[in-house]
């Protein structure tokens, strides 16, 4: 009489593992794994081969540059006027952006505005350009042009089978991810890569699977045409840290943090410097190659990539080199990749920071000696990529993969205290946000930036404040009582609502805070509740400002205010007007 039972016990099981089976395994789902999976390989492949392509370009004008400066020290001076010169023209006159600089720069803005879509003439152009400005000279990094090629790739790949938006956008940061595993032969950080880059204090987790597999075919690739050498010298020992070395690790996240900080606005100061200058477009590029070759005449090291330089330090031939070179080394290196990027050229900002970071790290030897030195080097590259460009695992990763494990714990202690100390400093600053976006932000961020790249831009910044704001908006006493304070929110549309005490703006509240307490708790005055800061503006504040204040913070509108001295309320602008006025300018 039991064995009825027992099979309808196992019965009970085998449909459930048969549910499991269906829902995880299904036709569908694997058809969909399978065809990612093919997809990501092929991509990877294609885009291993044209990063061994546009390397051999780059090496090619590199050996040519070297040979003509052989012949005259004077041509020192003349190729980045050319190389620089000559990208420009590349970019403005057949790349559809129109928009020389940085390779991330470019990923980023195409990943977050223009749904990941990339042409066919950027995804050839921009790279050429890239190699064209190292190649002849310029300070600037090569993953620049391998990240955008890669990128390219993988939105024309996608573009072509008619994917999504999203998948789109997924496939963009997936090859880039694959340019960088190419050209750095270092898969993992390639994919850390595609998961940091797009955001200051988030992670993109649905490229994690394409990413992986395009990255470790490109690197495949890459190393049968290019050898498994690394760009730096492997760090062969392991010696577990001592308590003293990981207080050098913190020092020197520390010090990395400032320089990092450093480099970022002197970047920007040199943008905007640029777009002060009244000069004829061609002749800008011009001016910026010949600061570069002026300052190459006397610290050649500057000039190009660099990597024979990081590998010099990191191999302990820095041990001879006066304080004073490698001061220069760093504050030059910083000022003519800002230079390079800002007046013209193209590349990354990737490997000066390397470049950067082994200088400082080499430096901060010369005054507080200690056994190991290469792991200090390695952990000064590491973090100061990871302040600057907001990539901790990528640093970590990078480092490991191409100086060896032995620096690992060292490494992270450094990256970790940089990242986090430099807070949203970065160069992509407005092209990374912190988070992913909602709906409604992620509108008024496309707006925004198609609105300053149009016609209207100048137009735009000068409307004031009071031409938009709504006067008069629904306020909350501090003396009120939640149940009052909801009764009055009755028939708003806001989300959002400020408490005033005697007509003076102390904070403000939300919908969903006054809601989450249960209605025997309802009597709770407004005043007795954790209140947030309010972001505020006076009616002669400009519409430009409301509308960064809008996107740096998570509040959905700004509190208008007589003066930041009295604090009293006049009005509001929400998300909404502010799409609508975006609108209304396009």
């Amino acid at each position: 009489m039991r064995h009825p039972v027992h099979w309808r016990g196992m019965s009970g099981i085998a449909a459930r593992v048969r549910g499991v089976v269906e829902e995880y395994l299904s036709p569908g789902l694997l058809n969909d794994y399978i065809r990612l999976a093919a997809v990501s390989v092929v991509m990877g492949i294609v885009i291993g081969l044209s990063t061994v392509i546009i390397y051999d370009f780059y090496h090619f004008m590199h050996a040519v540059t070297e040979w003509i400066i052989d012949v005259s020290k004077v041509f020192t001076v003349v190729l980045p006027m050319v190389g620089i010169t000559v990208a420009y023209w590349l970019v403005t006159r057949y790349a559809t952006t129109k928009q020389s600089g940085g390779g991330s720069h470019r990923l980023l803005e195409s990943y977050h505005y223009e749904g990941g879509v990339m042409t066919v003439r950027d995804t050839v152009f921009e790279p050429l350009a890239s190699s064209i400005t190292i190649g002849m000279g310029g300070s600037a990094g090569f993953e620049g042009p391998s990240l955008l090629l890669g990128g390219g790739i993988g939105s024309l790949i996608a573009q072509r089978l008619s994917l999504d938006p999203d998948e789109i956008k997924s496939l963009l940061i997936s090859g880039a991810a694959a340019g960088v595993a190419a050209i750095f032969k270092a898969p993992l950080t390639g994919i850390m890569f595609a998961l940091e880059i797009p955001y200051k204090r988030d992670l993109s987790r649905r490229a994690f699977i394409p990413a992986t597999l395009a990255s470790i075919s490109a690197y495949l690739v890459a190393v049968n045409f290019l050898g498994t050498g690394s760009i730096l010298p492997l760090i062969p020992r392991f010696e577990l840290p001592s308590p003293w070395t990981l207080l050098h690790a913190f020092a020197i996240g520390i010090v990395t943090a400032v320089v990092g900080a450093f480099f970022v606005k002197t970047f920007e100061a040199v943008k905007r410097l640029k777009e002060r200058l009244p000069l004829p477009p061609m002749l800008v590029p011009a001016l910026g190659g010949a600061l570069v070759g002026g300052v190459g005449l006397f610290l050649p090291q500057v000039m190009g990539v660099g990597y024979e330089t990081v590998g010099a330090i990191v191999s302990g031939e820095s041990h001879d080199w006066s304080v004073w070179l490698l001061l220069a080394l760093i504050l030059f290196k910083i000022i003519l990749t800002c230079v390079t990027l800002n007046s013209g050229g193209s590349g990354g900002v990737f490997v000066p920071s390397l470049f950067i970071g082994a200088a400082l790290g080499a430096l901060y030897i010369k005054f507080i000696p200690m056994p190991d030195e290469e792991v200090l080097i390695a952990a000064a590259m590491a973090s100061i990529i990871a302040s600057a460009n907001k990539t901790l695992l990528t640093s970590v990763a990078f480092v490991a993969e191409t100086a060896g494990p032995s620096s690992i714990i060292f490494t992270l202690v450094a990256a970790a205290t940089s990242y986090f100390i430099s807070r949203d400093i970065s160069f992509y600053e407005h092209v990374q946000p912190a988070d992913e976006f909602s709906e409604e932000e992620e509108a008024v961020h496309v707006l925004y930036h198609l609105l300053k790249k149009g016609e209207n831009w100048e137009r735009f910044k000068e409307i004031k404040i009071s031409d938009i704001m709504i006067p008069d908006p629904v306020v909350l006493r501090e003396t009120m009582m939640i149940k009052e304070a909801l009764a009055a929110a009755q028939g708003c549309r806001n989300r959002e609502y400020p408490v005033i005490r005697r007509n003076k703006l102390i904070g403000q509240t939300n919908l969903e805070t006054l809601l989450a307490f249960p209605e025997e708790k309802q009597r709770l005055e407004i005043g007795l509740l954790p209140l947030d800061h309010p972001d505020v503006l006076t009616e002669q504040d400009s519409i430009e400002d409301a509308l960064q204040m809008l996107m740096a913070s998570e509040s959905a509108c700004v509190w208008v205010v007589d003066s930041r001295d009295k604090m009293r309320l006049v009005g509001v602008v929400t998300e909404t007007d502010m799409m609508v006025k975006l609108l209304e300018m396009m």
